[in-house]
């Protein structure tokens, strides 16, 4: 994957002659081993998203647009998947009860509000997962724009949240079977916000580090708000 240099220089030619031929057995067993294929498509979008999100993301905005799968098809893929194990194996209910027991306090009001964090997240997760997106590129856009319009900040913190979905996922077994999982998940998601937008942005310099941790900070802060103001009618609704 060809490293992406700032400014990215638009329009980019693509020469790519496509055929549309009838499915046959040699070309249909020919798309199976396609979707294997790590030069392009699913595995190589999940492998470079892993290893290298940031240049992951340079190379989908440049030539790349057409071997990279779409960060909006691994967001709806990948939140539908950790949706369904969160309910599946209680996860949320895990993560709120290791909260509850990190504060060292237990009461029967401490247990109500515990339900309805529980119940307000099942119901809300996929929503509450992708409001963060324009919260996120707004302030980033802001602070770091780096050559960068408002929607490819989308784009970026779009592919950080797939990464997020994806370790909800492959954390599982942490989470259903130790106290210290959400800990972990926190630690490598946070990581990774850094080490996305470092590579993204070409960060080099001291003052950019400290605006990216500045931009950081003040996303989870006014996402933070929204989120209370939003959340707080609907638990208190369903308290009523």
């Amino acid at each position: 994957m060809e490293d992406q240099k700032l400014p990215l220089k638009y329009p980019i030619p693509h020469q790519e002659n496509k055929e549309i031929r009838r499915i046959t057995f040699k070309n249909g067993i020919s798309q199976i081993f396609d979707a294997l294929n790590l030069q392009k498509g699913w595995l190589y979008t999940l492998k470079s998203l892993l290893l290298d999100p940031g240049r992951l993301v340079k190379y989908y905005l440049g030539v790349g647009r057409y071997s990279t799968i779409s960060p909006w098809k691994l967001l709806f893929l990948t939140t539908a998947l950790s949706l369904f194990l969160i309910i599946q194996f209680d996860l949320n209910s895990l993560f709120t009860n290791q909260f509850i027991e990190g504060t060292n306090e237990s009461s029967a009001g401490i247990e109500k509000v515990n339900a309805d964090i529980f119940i307000f997240f099942n119901d809300y997760y996929n929503i509450i997962l992708w409001s963060s997106i324009p919260v996120f590129a707004l302030v980033f856009f802001l602070i770091l724009r780096r050559s960068f319009n408002y929607f490819e900040h989308v784009i970026i913190y779009t592919y950080y949240l797939v990464l997020g979905n994806i370790f909800v996922i492959l954390l599982l077994p942490v989470f259903a079977l130790t106290n210290w999982g959400f800990g972990i998940y926190l630690v490598i998601t946070h990581f990774y916000i850094v080490y996305t937008y470092i590579r993204a942005l070409d960060l080099t310099q001291w003052h950019q580090y400290i605006k990216l941790f500045l931009a950081i900070t003040l996303s989870y802060i006014l996402y933070f708000i929204v989120l209370v103001f939003s959340a707080v009618p609907i638990i208190m609704n369903h308290v009523a």
